[in-house]
């Protein structure tokens, strides 16, 4: 009998290579500084498109790495971007200088960095390369690194060409700044690592996938806030607070003296949801004066669009891209998770003047949502700092309240 050969298969695999796209972000504008080929200098211009950006400011330049940055930003899903043109003195062809960004004579009039102040809404700001061989020098950083704390901006810049390693980034990181904010870079194969507030680490392999980039988030103060983003793109919620006071028209008077009192960068929802529109947004500026003050967390209970009109650091609700989602259910808890909520406040957990006649889940039943829970779980209804510490044997993150934290009833 003859012996059958059996000849090995080949089977081919096409496997997808190339930039991984970053999600949309369809609530953020983003403010690009720079050099482009033509275009109005000094002068900042909303954009809607790539096109708009050949049009206007002719498109791809090979002395441009602006001009990059600006069609990843659509390619990658941005809507709306607003283009600084800078240039060199009367010399609209000569290659820009960190005296073109920055300095006292230019804050004083309003130009280069300070252009943006004439931008209302910007939460990212990008400044590339100034050309293709020369990095963002570390002056330039640091003006926008203060600017962007000043106005609650996430700024992102390349890596200097020296930085080829976690390890030089952190470095570089720490001669740079103290803590203020979250430092991510792409290490070849092996992810992204971040350095949050200076002190703590964690993995964001989503956040400079693949495209060689360095990101700096800079919060108020020094925290980190992923106001109206998916959550693959926002910090880890190791940043965000644990004690959170829920406003309400009850507290009367008494809600500035309140959030006076809170521990130092404490959360604070804005409801205040029976109070006329103007009242509404004139309270909500005077308590962000208080909260930055105090480096507290504010987030606007309402939609992402309007937390991010009001300058919020971002919103509270059940809708997709809300920081915070309130919880009353395992379904509710589930639907907040992938709408992509930070923390999730579980109520009532004990009766409430908030809902009078209606008693609370109970330390059993919160202790089954922090074990199904995929988030942190913030405890709320009738919540005390006794109350919290009896609780914290559920594995239960944080608490909020209205009475609970206001003066006087601690």
């Amino acid at each position: 009998m003859a012996t059958r050969i059996r000849m090995p298969d080949v089977h081919v695999h096409e496997i997808a290579t190339g930039p991984v796209p970053i999600a949309a972000v369809p609530t953020s504008i983003a403010a690009f500084i720079g050099r482009t080929r033509t275009g109005p200098v000094d002068r900042p211009l909303m954009i809607r498109s790539f096109p708009d950006f050949e049009r206007d400011y002719g498109g791809l330049s090979a002395d441009s790495p602006l001009s990059d940055a600006v069609q990843q930003f659509f390619a990658n899903g941005g809507r709306e971007a607003v283009i600084v043109r800078i240039s060199h003195g009367t010399d609209e062809g000569a290659l820009i200088t960190a005296d073109d960004l920055i300095g006292p004579s230019l804050q004083a009039a309003g130009r280069g960095l300070w252009l943006l102040d004439a931008v209302d809404h910007c939460n990212l700001l990008c400044i590339p390369p100034l050309s293709r061989t020369v990095d963002v020098p570390t002056a330039v950083w640091n003006a926008a690194v203060a600017y962007c704390q000043q106005r609650r901006i996430l700024l992102i810049v390349d890596p200097p060409a020296g930085w080829t390693s976690p390890e030089q980034a952190l470095a570089g990181f720490d001669q740079r700044a103290d803590g203020i904010g979250i430092l991510c870079l792409r290490n070849g194969n092996q992810g992204n690592v971040c350095r949050i507030a200076g002190s703590r680490f964690c993995s964001l392999r989503h956040l400079c996938a693949d495209i060689g980039q360095a990101v700096l988030c800079v919060g108020r103060h020094g925290r980190a806030i992923g106001a109206g983003m998916p959550k693959r793109h926002c910090p880890s919620t190791q940043a965000l607070p644990r004690i959170w006071l829920m406003t309400d028209e009850r507290l009367g008077a008494g809600l500035m003296d309140a959030v006076r009192a809170l521990p130092k960068g404490s959360g604070i929802i804005f409801r205040h949801y029976a109070t006329p529109e103007p009242e509404r947004r004139a309270l909500f500026q005077s308590l962000q004066a208080i909260a930055r003050r105090h480096s507290h967390v504010l987030l606007l209970a309402g939609p992402v669009r309007l937390a991010r009109y009001w300058g919020a650091d971002g919103s509270h609700g059940r809708h997709r891209g809300a920081v915070t989602a309130p919880v009353h259910s395992l379904r509710e808890m589930r639907a907040a998770e992938r709408a992509g909520a930070q923390l999730l406040f579980v109520s009532p957990i004990f009766a409430t003047r908030s809902h009078p006649g209606k008693t609370g889940i109970g330390t059993r039943r919160l202790a089954n949502f922090v074990r199904q829970a995929k988030r942190p779980v913030i405890a709320l209804g009738g919540m005390t700092r006794a109350r919290f510490t009896t609780l914290r044997q559920t594995g239960v993150d944080g608490w909020a309240a209205i009475d609970g934290l206001t003066v006087g009833r601690r």
